[in-house]
């Protein structure tokens, strides 16, 4: 409450920089006008020094959770603090990651690999027989969400399909490898000319 009887928010929401520039912060807390009414630093504002006349906004890359914080904490390995004032950090979305802490974004997995919230911000590899795909179900380039396995006539290998080649076949879908043809049979590339040639 001011001398004039006005009560302050200074909750993260309502701050003015004009009512804080009249503010004395002490190691957190402030002074006010004179009344030595302290009240400590918002949530995402941090005070580190004595004789500051407004709190530190939280910068990108670090968070301030809870009030009267003298320093801010870097955004965790697997999680991201993309914008000033955060309170929390975010975990890295499905398909990225991060290895290192103080980051404003994450990175996309890699092809063949997926993340989810469930690898703690890491890419896993699929396993052979499948691959990396997007929330869709379709192959994904770069920051793959789930493995799902090869359909029929591909093999799987390092988290992602390769069509079958000629002379060989695949029936089944999640698999390895393909077969090769038996004897009296064969197997070529799809539609070959001579097939649909009258002269043949």
């Amino acid at each position: 409450t001011t001398k004039s009887g006005k009560t302050v928010d200074i909750g993260q929401e309502n701050f003015n920089e004009e009512v804080f520039s009249a503010l004395k912060f002490i190691n957190g807390t402030e002074e006010l006008g004179g009344l030595k009414e302290e009240i400590k630093c918002p949530k995402g504002y941090y005070c580190p020094n004595d004789g500051l006349n407004k709190p530190i906004l939280c910068e990108k890359g670090y968070y301030c959770p809870n009030e009267g914080m003298t320093d801010h904490l870097k955004c965790p390995k697997g999680s991201y603090c993309p914008d000033e004032g955060m309170i929390e950090p975010l975990p890295c979305p499905d398909g990225t990651f991060q290895l290192k802490e103080g980051q404003e974004q994450c990175d996309a997995c890699r092809e063949g690999t997926i993340s989810t919230n469930a690898s703690i911000g890491e890419c896993v590899k699929c396993q052979d027989g499948y691959f990396a795909a997007n929330a869709n179900g379709k192959h994904a380039p770069t920051g793959g969400v789930k493995c799902e396995p090869c359909e029929p006539g591909t093999y799987g290998k390092n988290g992602v399909c390769i069509a079958c080649g000629a002379g060989t076949f695949q029936a089944s879908e999640g698999q390895t490898t393909c077969t090769p043809c038996a004897k009296g049979t064969y197997i070529g590339e799809p539609k070959e000319a001579w097939l649909n040639d009258p002269t043949k």
